[in-house]
């Protein structure tokens, strides 16, 4: 009987973008070098300056994006599954720069998210509390996947009736690149809701 070709034993190929990430490994390390990172201010002075109502380490943004480029260039060809659950996890921490770090790291990817990571920042919305978190979630990444996908302007529409003050407050910041671009239409639509609203 001939000897069948022994397929089988040999390697094959897995595309890098298969490799799944190791959630909690990449967790310790990006909060590893957070604690370990040199701090630019008090974190008393750097909590009262971002409105921040959870504790502050005392880091910088750019040494946070410094810390989170090192990541990046490790980690090319993430998929959006695996930025989403290294976010959440990130945010589900309990200090300031973490939650920064989670923000930060959606913005990273921008190209590759998806309505799992608009679902994501949508559920931080009402977390992200102190102007520092709110802007910079509603700036950055949720900005930016509006933008992407206009059929997303709507629910923005909608955090306009929101009882939660961060989450009308972000609905203004989540118009960012439109007015970036000039495309202005949108922007004066949403403000229209919020002309009366009881907030200064």
């Amino acid at each position: 009987m001939p000897r069948q070709p022994m397929a089988h034993l040999w390697p094959v190929a897995v595309p890098i973008e298969s490799i799944v990430l190791d959630i909690r490994a990449a967790r310790n390390h990006l909060l590893h070098r957070l604690r370990e990172a040199p701090k630019a201010s008090s974190p008393a002075d750097l909590q009262s300056y971002v409105g921040s109502p959870v504790p502050v380490l005392g880091l910088s943004v750019p040494m946070m994006r410094a810390i989170l480029a090192a990541f990046a260039k490790d980690h090319r060809t993430l998929g959006a599954a695996d930025v989403n659950a290294l976010a959440d996890a990130l945010w589900s921490g309990p200090v300031f720069e973490e939650k920064s770090l989670a923000i930060l790291l959606l913005g990273r990817y921008e190209k590759i998210l998806d309505d799992d990571s608009w679902r994501l920042a949508d559920r931080w919305v009402e977390t992200a509390t102190g102007w520092g978190l709110s802007d910079g979630l509603a700036s950055g990444p949720i900005a930016g996947m509006v933008y992407a996908k206009a059929s997303r302007f709507q629910d923005v529409l909608q955090w306009t009736r929101a009882k939660n003050i961060w989450r009308r407050r972000a609905s203004t910041y989540a118009l960012h690149r439109f007015v970036r671009a000039g495309d202005l239409d949108r922007p004066f639509q949403l403000l229209e809701k919020l002309l009366s609203d009881e907030e200064f």
